[in-house]
């Protein structure tokens, strides 16, 4: 006896297979998020019922809860924002319990209307993850653009029938979370819940002129990208990079989804070595930004702009130094 073909309808985030109408179809409530699962149903004659265990952290579990025979469950009250790990149970009249489930982890939803995946152009460019919590009408999201670098974003907005959307921004530093100087910004612009699509302006102080221009899609799946890589760094010079590593951005125990860290060091054709550092968002469209610096590569600080595709294993990066400096880094993983 064993529960086949577990998923998820509503984590953000992860290895799960997502729904998006059940998604948007989340009640929103003062007493938690809420994450809805089903599986493929057992046959066996003296099937009693279900066991349905969660917890923060991979096959790490609290007490279950025990269901009868139908294959679905909303489990309550979480935290929104919160990753959780799932996993299902089969148990007989007898009173047998199967192994576990194949386990599903991802984010509980903090918003009724989803995350959606944006880029940022005007006077910045960069990505970002933004939400719109429809019981608060609360915005929130993070991104990391040349600018600001790596920002945390909240605000009001009213979204009407139509999709159009007003309101106020403050991005602030995601590190420290003081207040960016560019003060209270407004917004305007289209939210379509139909389709997926978002397109705002987001304008200066007093609303005299367009600040920032966003511009994204509705996205529920979370983005993964391989960790090790074999990698060459072009410029004035060429360089072999000895190991390449990317791995998900974390702050304050908390993954951000979509952004990583890349982390390496190389040799130059000439003998000397190099080490390297940046952060990147990595959007569902393989699209990359990010910001880089580089110890050994005249002392690079710049941007990296570029295309990693986690279904071929490759990368190529433009790397874009405060100095002119310019470098193409290319790259394949070690494990597609």
């Amino acid at each position: 006896m064993k529960v086949r073909g577990l998923h998820s309808y509503s984590l953000l985030g992860g290895e799960v297979v997502v729904s998006l109408f059940a998604f948007f179809c989340l009640a929103a409530s003062s007493e938690g998020a809420e994450i809805r699962i089903a599986w493929d149903p057992n046959t066996e004659e003296d099937l009693a019922g279900y066991r349905v265990y969660y917890g923060t952290a991979s096959k790490t579990y609290g007490q279950p809860i025990t269901i009868g025979k139908e294959t679905t469950y909303a489990i309550t009250g979480l935290i929104p924002g919160q990753r959780y790990c799932i996993a299902v149970t089969a148990f007989d009249t007898a009173g047998n319990e199967s192994d576990f489930s194949n386990e599903v982890c991802g984010v509980a939803p903090d918003s009724l209307l989803g995350r959606w995946e944006v880029e940022i152009s005007g006077h910045d460019m960069g990505g970002a993850v933004l939400w719109f919590e429809e019981h608060t009408m609360n915005l929130g999201g993070y991104g990391l653009s040349a600018t600001m670098e790596l920002f945390g974003l909240k605000g009001k907005y009213t979204l009407k029938p139509d999709g159009q959307a007003e309101g106020t921004l403050i991005p602030y530093d995601l590190r420290k979370g003081e207040d960016l100087p560019s003060g209270v910004l407004s917004i305007k612009g289209m939210v379509k819940l139909e389709g997926g699509r978002i397109n705002l302006r987001v304008y200066s102080p007093g609303g005299q002129s367009v600040f920032l221009k966003i511009r994204g899609w509705a996205s529920l799946q979370g983005v993964v990208a391989p960790e090790g890589w074999m990698a060459t760094l072009r410029g004035l010079t060429k360089g072999r990079v000895k190991s390449l590593h990317i791995e998900p951005f974390e702050l304050n125990g908390r993954v951000y989804d979509k952004l990583f860290r890349i982390t390496g060091e190389g040799i130059w054709e000439s003998g000397g070595p190099f080490l390297i550092e940046g952060l990147f968002f990595l959007s569902s469209r393989n699209k990359t930004f990010g910001v880089w610096e580089g110890m050994g590569l005249k002392s690079i600080r710049g941007t990296l702009r570029g295309k990693l595709d986690p279904s071929t294993g490759t990368l190529k990066f433009r790397i874009k130094g405060e100095q002119g400096y310019t470098y193409v880094l290319t790259g394949q993983a070690l494990t597609p």
